[in-house]
């Protein structure tokens, strides 16, 4: 006879709990209510039964009314005390993720939900466990109709102890590698950066109190970031959270049994001001009010940096490459954070020390006791890192390997680094003293490290005293320090890589705004010259506040120490724009000798391979400019100029065989405002400028948004309906709103051929504009919405003389012709970008509609002979 296999008590006991949830359910949605709140109490006494036969106790953490609190799930769910993951509970019937129609509010609920490591969605029928976006097992479901069934109401097999199983023994797997760890923390850090934006905006309402986070943000702003934007706090408190806690592992601190509180003062021992960020940022009052924080310090916590490092210095390095890649890679965009090849920095650092030996005369290069050295955009510390190893090199090979340890407690003394975001900060704090200490045998005392959280452009005469207390202490300290050094202390070499944004007016601090008290005027100014200033908005970039600051504090800020070096690598736009052009006055003026770098000969949008940084499509050069003395300022330095061509390998070693006096250097113009390249021959110089043939001149149409371009009229209508139908909290985002067009915005504008339009896009409820044809670039004709509201530079003095008989002449005008047409022609308004997708100008054939005044008018005079336009 068989044997009988009697089934699993764990199963029996599932069975029993089911259908204990049954009777409940039924009994809960026949007294009315929401379908989803009735299922609350049941699902939590379900929850209670199954721990209790997994034998395992637990915690629900209920969350309040998901209508206010926007994708937060609805519960937190704690085992032994420990957070083990969160369910998101729907109404019967909706379904859960793979096999449901999601509506707009689930599905931007879901896009967060994913990021998490340990998510429950159930609708009451249906239940599925979801890992970082990806469904474990098969959806379990149960035997019956919920609504109805009653205590029927069953498992349909063993998936249903199998996924609650899962769900509330998960503990995290440690990652194996640097990329497993950056896929496990970096969504995390997305949602939180997203739960703090949210949970401020219902601060802000009134939703919720005390205002926990906006209290915070505005210490923030106190603290390290005068001009912090909510969002901008929310994303420097996501990763201050994140590396801190990673830091805290680095450290080999446990997190098992241990709050968040004592996490942060056992970091505080060694790294002050990260372990003091952590415990502010994560107090009794955050940590209850965030339901991301503890599901990452679990994560964080199950990290063994020791096994997932090997012994390399570069993981660090890679790690926040990798994350900032995976956190955010538009923000990584917009803030020109680019992490510089080590064949770059390794250049530029050699290069600087052998000024330093042969112009200045200091033996020991990098190592002489008076350089000091500041990196303004530390970011993971690769500058610095590299200025230790050749320091210990050359100390070595002249004076033996003794010596290394105790000159390069005398460096260390003498590297300033400053950097704005906690992230980088904390990887080039750990970079600098892994090298110093195992690679060298130097420990440095925290107390005598010149690191810094802060923002270099932050106005150092701001007498604001700060007191929040004693709590912040070490983050207070951290920015008064900055202060004394932007302020007080000569500094040699100014090196780096600064970060990259455009049309960043408003975010140069006091370099672009000045400082009360500050006895410098507005810095920027001295990079501007009389005439200029409808080119001069090109300034408004970060790396040009960047490069004022470096330039102001090498050779202006302290007139008893004038001389120095500041060594760059940026975008090349200020060695040949005609908004740049009083800013080459001023290295002109200013220094003695200067090198320029090309590194990008092949224009903007090169091939890949030949990129020195593959992500970063605009041209790049590095700019070493050295002043050696306070002599005569009425003769320009004498500025050396070499192009590196080929792939990005052959760059990379053509680099590395340049010297100061080699061959390869080409002397540059010497007017105050030429381009910072090689002065073209007489003859070529002798021509006539298309400027002085065709004295009126233009730039092209600039709307500051491309959904206004279109291959066809009726993409355009399908576009402008879309908008005008939009909810009024859409319409603004479709837009793309920008500082000179909003929805709002009211125009009175007559442009010929243009719309004459009442009241503001919010309002408009008409038709699209009758679209006209545009010359979008070159060879590629579009067709634009004629209508002031939309196109932030519309250019109406180019419309104006539109017709039949006009003729645009395009050319790059800022840049030399290297490859392709240098003119294009088009009968129809060009676009800024016309000529090649880079800027440029428009010179019409005519100065009216009629075509009966060319724009030659001057050219007789100036060229002593008649000039006629022949049809």
């Amino acid at each position: 006879m068989p044997a009988t296999h009697s089934p699993s008590p764990l199963l029996d006991k599932a069975a029993e709990a089911v259908a204990r949830f049954g009777r409940s359910i039924a009994a809960k949605l026949d007294s009315g209510g929401q379908p989803e709140d009735q299922l609350r109490a049941p699902l939590e006494r379900l929850f209670h039964d199954m721990a209790e036969a997994l034998g395992v106790s637990v915690v629900m953490i209920g969350e309040t009314s998901l209508a206010s609190l926007g994708v937060r799930p609805d519960y937190a769910v704690n085992v032994a005390g420990a957070r083990v993951g969160y369910v998101e509970l729907k109404a019967p019937g909706r379904g859960v993720p793979t096999v449901w129609a999601p509506n707009k509010h689930e599905k931007t609920q879901w896009e967060k939900l994913r990021l998490l490591p340990n998510v429950l969605y159930t609708d009451g029928a249906l239940w599925a466990v979801f890992r970082n976006g990806e469904l474990i097992g098969q959806i379990a479901r149960l035997n019956g109709d919920i609504r109805k069934a009653g205590d029927k109401l069953a498992p349909l097999d063993g998936e249903f102890v199998r996924v609650l199983s899962d769900f509330l023994l998960w503990k995290p797997n440690p990652p194996r590698n640097i990329r497993q760890l950056v896929r496990a923390v970096a969504g995390l850090c997305k949602l939180l950066r997203s739960e703090v934006i949210e949970t401020i905006d219902r601060e802000r309402r009134g939703e919720e109190k005390p205002k926990v986070f906006t209290e915070l943000s505005a210490d923030w702003r106190k603290l390290l970031f005068p001009g912090l934007t909510h969002e901008e706090f929310a994303d420097a408190y996501a990763q201050t959270v994140t590396f801190a806690l990673l830091l805290a592992r680095v450290d080999g601190i446990a997190f098992e049994g241990r709050m968040l509180g004592q996490i942060a003062a056992q970091l505080g021992k060694n790294h002050s001001l990260m372990g003091k960020a952590l415990a502010v940022l994560t107090h009794d009052a955050v940590e209850g009010r965030s339901v991301v924080v503890e599901t990452l310090k679990r994560v964080i916590g199950a990290v063994d940096w020791d096994r997932i490092s090997n012994g390399s210095a570069d993981s660090y390095l890679h790690l926040y490459e990798h994350f900032l890649e995976v956190y955010d890679s538009d923000l990584r965009k917009q803030s020109g954070s680019y992490y510089t090849p080590n064949e770059v920095v390794s250049f530029m650092v050699h290069f600087v020390d052998e000024i330093l030996r042969n112009r200045f005369g200091r033996e020991g290069g990098f190592a002489a006791d008076d350089v000091v050295v500041v990196d303004p955009a530390m970011g993971t510390g690769t500058y610095l890192l590299n200025i230790v190893d050749m320091v210990a090199q050359n100390v070595e090979e002249e004076e033996g390997q003794g010596a290394v340890p105790a000159r390069l407690k005398k460096l260390f003394g003498r590297l300033i680094g400053m950097e704005r975001q906690a992230g980088p900060y904390a990887v080039a704090e750990l970079r600098l003293n892994q090298a110093l200490k195992s690679k060298y045998g130097a420990e440095i005392a925290e107390k005598d490290q010149k690191l810094y959280v802060a923002d270099t452009l932050d106005s150092p005469f701001d007498k604001t005293q700060l007191d929040l207390g004693s709590m912040y202490e070490p983050i207070v300290r951290s920015r008064r320090e900055a202060n004394r050094v932007k302020r007080e202390s000569p500094v040699q070499v100014v090196i780096g890589n600064p970060p990259y944004r455009e049309r960043a007016k408003g975010m140069g601090g006091w370099i672009e705004q000045g400082a009360e008290n500050s006895g410098h005027g507005v810095p920027l100014h001295a990079f501007k010259s009389a005439g200029l200033g409808k080119y001069e908005y090109v300034l408004s970039n970060l790396y040009v506040y960047f490069w004022r600051w470096a330039t102001w504090k090498v050779f202006d800020a302290h007139p008893e120490h004038p001389t120095g070096i500041v060594a760059f690598i940026t975008t090349s736009g200020y060695t040949t724009g005609p908004g740049f052009a009083g800013m080459r006055e001023y290295l002109r003026r200013t220094t003695d000798e200067g090198w320029i770098i090309d590194l990008s000969p092949e224009g903007h949008q090169p091939d890949v391979s030949t990129r020195a940084f593959p992500g970063v499509q605009q041209p790049l050069c590095i700019g070493i400019f050295v002043r050696y003395s306070t002599g005569n300022r009425e003769t320009p330095a004498l500025i050396h100029h070499v192009s590196l061509s080929g792939r990005r390998s052959e760059k990379f070693a053509h680099l590395a065989g340049l010297t100061l006096d080699g061959p390869e250097w080409t002397a540059c113009a010497t007017g105050w405002h030429d381009r910072l390249q090689p002065a073209g021959s007489d003859e070529w110089l002798s021509y006539p400028a298309l400027g002085d043939l065709m004295p009126w001149q233009a730039p092209g149409v600039k709307p500051n948004r491309t959904w206004v371009y279109a291959p066809s009229p009726e993409i355009l209508r399908s576009r402008w309906e879309r908008l005008i139908k939009a909810p009024a909290d859409e319409k603004a985002v479709q837009f793309k709103e920008s500082d000179g067009r909003k929805i709002d915005s009211m125009l009175v504008q007559l442009i010929t051929g243009f719309v004459m339009h009442k009241g503001t896009i919010a309002e408009e409820s008409g038709p699209c504009p009758t679209p006209v044809r545009v010359a979008y670039r070159s060879f590629d004709r579009q067709w634009v919405i004629p209508d002031a509201r939309v196109q932030e530079r519309p250019r109406p003095e180019l419309w104006q003389v539109a017709d039949g008989e006009q003729v645009f002449a395009t050319e790059q005008h800022a840049h030399p012709i290297e490859a392709g047409p240098g003119l294009v022609f088009t009968s129809h308004v060009p676009d800024m970008h016309h000529i090649n997708g880079r800027g440029g100008r428009v010179l019409p054939l005519y100065r009216d509609r009629a075509a009966g005044a060319a724009n030659l008018a001057r050219t007789s005079s100036v060229y002593c002979r008649n000039v006629s336009v022949c049809s």
